[in-house]
């Protein structure tokens, strides 16, 4: 289900604060003729895989994902990363995954997009935040 007020907004930029366990996506969006620059803060990130960064990136919509869902369709990705130490020392299979994950109150965040960047963040919340110019 979406989560989020976007509609095909332009991704300006990103940023990773590993302390603070934060991902934001800044996003530019034209509204009758006014550039409205909107954050996506997801915030308590566990977890993050964004791909396919083409400079001209355009969100469709954060969508929830079902955790059980999410974990099935990422498992393979999370058992080809583990000897890397990614995404943690939880990921010891499937099952482990989703116990951490419920464990955890994290949530599954999909990014949709018809062009450009996609992905995924797992998290406690998301958060859309105007900003002022």
């Amino acid at each position: 289900m979406p989560v989020d007020p976007l509609h095909d907004a332009q991704i300006i930029g990103y940023e990773v604060d590993a302390r603070q366990r934060r991902v934001v996506l800044h996003t530019a969006e034209t509204i009758m003729l006014r550039e409205v620059l909107v954050d996506v803060v997801f915030e308590y990130v566990i977890a993050y895989h964004l791909e396919q960064d083409d400079f001209e990136n355009i969100i469709g919509e954060v969508r929830e994902d079902d955790l059980a869902n999410f974990v099935e369709r990422e498992a393979a990705r999370f058992a080809g990363a583990q000897k890397r130490g990614w995404p943690g020392d939880w990921s010891q299979g499937p099952e482990s995954v989703l116990q951490f994950l419920r464990e955890s109150q994290a949530r599954a965040y999909g990014l949709e997009s018809p062009f450009g960047l996609q992905g995924w963040v797992l998290a406690r919340s998301v958060e859309f935040v105007r900003v002022k110019k």
